[in-house]
């Protein structure tokens, strides 16, 4: 039911943290109808690429610490007519960007991979170190001053330079640094040029602040965005009115929408 509010003609997916792209891929199954890439498919992939740079990774870490390879294809979006797809892919690290580069060459995704740290500031930052393809819990805040610089960059400046109006699905997973990452978004989120967004809410990075889930819940409800806890089997609840006990810091998942339709429509899969 989400899934066909939040679908129209021309679609912009931006993936922040985006890993070995299994979220990119999900995406694209359920949107773009000439993808045919399952989980498992887009695993095999993973495997076949990571092989061939030489590196020896255990299936387990390829597949995601979520299972990602095992889950079954999304539910497709039924179109009327042909639709076209634009994701931008942001990596921190060096090792999953070539892989993204090796997967996005390989199946044709429609998009770009930006090799970058995204933040609330634009700058420079350390990459993690000694990381292999595929490793998920790396951050900015686990990079030692002996590594490579890596650009740091807004989601904001992000738009601004590639030229995108309005962002369907923005999905961020940055190890701790989510709450950033929408500060950097602030004149998107404002304009509410981002239709629909998810981040993840846990005891890392950031997140480890007293009160930080509730000013960004705030700032966010400012702007017009309703929020929901995001549960594994579908089911949401409600972040708003808050309560002092959602300051749980455990991995969760958070997603939030302003428009009226998509509002409604996750209103009605809440507890």
């Amino acid at each position: 039911a989400v899934s066909n509010r939040l679908a129209h003609a021309n679609m912009t997916y931006v993936n922040i943290g985006a890993n070995k792209g299994f979220n990119v891929n999900d995406f694209l199954y359920r949107y773009q109808v000439s993808w045919s890439t399952t989980p498992a498919d887009w695993f095999q992939n993973i495997i076949s690429e990571t092989n061939k740079s030489g590196f020896h990774v255990a299936d387990f870490l390829l597949c995601g610490a979520c299972g990602a390879c095992t889950a079954k294809p999304p539910p497709r979006v039924r179109w009327s007519s042909a639709r076209q797809i634009q994701v931008v892919a942001v990596e921190l690290v060096t090792e999953n960007v070539r892989l993204l580069q090796s997967l996005f060459t390989k199946l044709n995704v429609p998009g770009m991979i930006v090799h970058a740290a995204a933040s609330n500031v634009e700058g420079s930052t350390f990459e993690p170190t000694e990381v292999r393809p595929g490793i998920e819990n790396r951050g900015m805040h686990s990079a030692l001053s002996t590594t490579a610089h890596v650009d740091i960059i807004t989601v904001d400046r992000l738009a601004a330079t590639h030229a995108i109006g309005i962002i369907d699905l923005l999905s961020i997973d940055t190890e701790g640094s989510d709450a950033l990452v929408l500060a950097g978004a602030t004149q998107l989120l404002q304009s509410r040029r981002v239709r629909m967004l998810e981040f993840e809410y846990h005891s890392k990075g950031g997140w480890q602040r007293p009160g930080m889930l509730h000013d960004v819940v705030n700032t966010l409800a400012s702007f017009g965005y309703t929020c929901f806890w995001q549960g594994n089997s579908g089911r949401l609840a409600p972040l708003l009115p808050w309560c002092d006990g959602f300051e749980f810091r455990k991995w969760s998942n958070i997603v939030c929408t302003w428009q009226g339709g998509l509002v409604k429509t996750l209103r009605s899969l809440a507890v």
